[in-house]
């Protein structure tokens, strides 16, 4: 019988406090892409602040606060709530995962796959990025025993992924095949903590406007492309109104249009 290969999904919840009307719109994304999986054997945990079921997705209440101790929460649960899984993936809950990815995970030997393509999505142009980057990101699929191994910080899973190429340096890391499309889409939007803009409170919107553009040029071109494996969830995220984009912050102007925000960005792209 041939051996299927199970994968957890860890998902830290953003703390109530810190939600936008964006980020929870962001979220229902998240788990809807992850209930569109087309591999049958996976779980997801998510670490919340209730407790409930659903399907394959198990949310945990915990005190924890900080993404790592999330992490580590969820991986605490192993062997309690969840079965030891072979693989292990940490996904932010404003990002959207492709949900045919673990198809061709499982049929893949490595102790890590990742993107080679970075793939990108702005909400305000309504375009997307896809770069040719060869750091390790946030989210990739981790085999189990490499997840949970503990170093000064804590778990490999817990710490932050700039540390995870020296890690993985001498062991199996693997980019998914080319024509593959990206592992996951992460969502960009002024008020992203790397976009920077969210801690000016004050800042004067023409200003703000002119740093986000700014930082979407970091990211190389902008295009029109849909990404067929994420393209429900791109139908989803132009369904978001801008207001959900820019409030509850200080230099947001309700009088803006979006379409006159829209055009003013996509001319600097």
């Amino acid at each position: 019988m041939i051996h299927s290969p199970s994968f957890l999904y860890i998902i830290p919840h953003t703390p109530e406090e810190f939600r936008t009307p964006l980020r929870d719109k962001l979220f229902e994304l998240t788990i809807k892409s992850l209930q569109d999986q087309t591999y049958a054997n996976w779980r997801a945990i998510v670490v919340t602040d209730f407790d409930h079921e659903e399907g394959n997705i198990l949310y945990v209440k915990s005190a924890a606060r900080r993404k790592g101790e999330k992490v580590t929460y969820a991986l605490q649960q192993i062997g309690n709530k969840l079965e030891k899984p072979d693989y292990v993936i940490r996904l932010d809950d404003d990002d959207i995962i492709n949900p045919s990815v673990l198809e061709t995970a499982s049929k893949l030997e490595f102790d890590c796959l990742s993107d080679r393509y970075h793939a990108y999505y702005d909400m305000v142009s309504e375009l997307t990025s896809l770069q040719k980057r060869d750091w390790i990101p946030n989210t990739v699929i981790h085999k189990f025993e490499y997840a949970v191994t503990v170093n000064s910080k804590g778990t490999l899973l817990s710490t932050d992924h700039s540390a995870w190429h020296l890690f993985y340096k001498d062991k199996k890391l693997t980019y998914l095949p080319a024509g593959s499309e990206p592992l996951y889409l992460r969502i960009i939007s002024p008020t992203s903590i790397t976009a920077g803009l969210s801690n000016k409170d004050n800042a004067d919107f023409s200003v703000a406007i002119r740093s986000y553009q700014l930082y979407l040029s970091s990211f190389g071109n902008w295009r029109n492309n849909t990404m067929p494996s994420f393209s429900l969830y791109i139908n989803g995220l132009k369904k978001i109104k801008l207001d959900d984009c820019w409030q509850p912050y200080a230099f947001y102007k309700p009088i803006t249009p979006w379409m006159k925000l829209k055009s003013v960005i996509k001319s600097k792209l």
